[in-house]
């Protein structure tokens, strides 16, 4: 039963990495019906960002494996959506670049916190920037106006509030990591 209970989390985190590609095959094919399903699958990708963190922390299931199949999903959750939707003119390729360089150099800034022994934790910022980031996806994976609400643009202007939050979160980052360099 052990073992079983185990697996949860990494089951539902290799569970959102599984729902990336079927959630761009969807916007290859851009209407009504298949933006809200790709909405949906990702709203319920997001569900199980929620869960997997929850039940391995509650459960003290917490895995080596798991933190890094976590990170990955959460990555690819974001990123892959928003590749797409830039390929699909919904989004500015330049919001995504300055998304994905946040990404990159706080990974390296964690990575190199641990070298030095020392472990950056996320922040409220850092939890803030994904939740403004899903909401601005769901709604602009979502495009088309519904009941006379113009979802794309509701979805733009959570996106410019989640770059705002990601930069901001990004120099917290820095800021830590420097007190952490200056300390050893």
């Amino acid at each position: 039963m052990r073992r079983w209970a185990l697996s949860i989390p990494n089951l539902l985190s290799a569970t959102r990495i599984v729902a990336m590609p079927l959630i761009v095959l969807l916007l290859f094919f851009p209407d009504r019906t298949t933006s809200v399903l790709a909405a949906l699958l990702f709203s319920l990708a997001c569900l199980t960002d929620f869960l997997d963190g929850y039940i391995a922390r509650r459960y003290q299931l917490v895995t080596s494996i798991g933190k890094l199949l976590d990170t990955l999903a959460d990555k690819l959750l974001i990123l892959a959506p928003m590749i797409m939707l830039v390929a699909l003119k919904r989004i500015p390729a330049w919001m995504v670049v300055v998304i994905v360089w946040r990404e990159m150099a706080v990974m390296a800034l964690r990575e190199a916190a641990s070298r030095q022994g020392a472990i950056i934790q996320a922040s409220q910022l850092g939890k803030a920037k994904t939740t403004l980031q899903d909401l601005a996806l769901i709604f602009l994976l979502l495009h088309y106006p519904y009941f006379s609400i113009d979802f794309h643009v509701i979805g733009l202007t959570l996106l410019w509030f989640a770059l705002l939050i990601t930069v901001w979160s990004g120099v917290e980052y820095f800021l830590k990591f420097w007190q952490v360099a200056v300390k050893s």
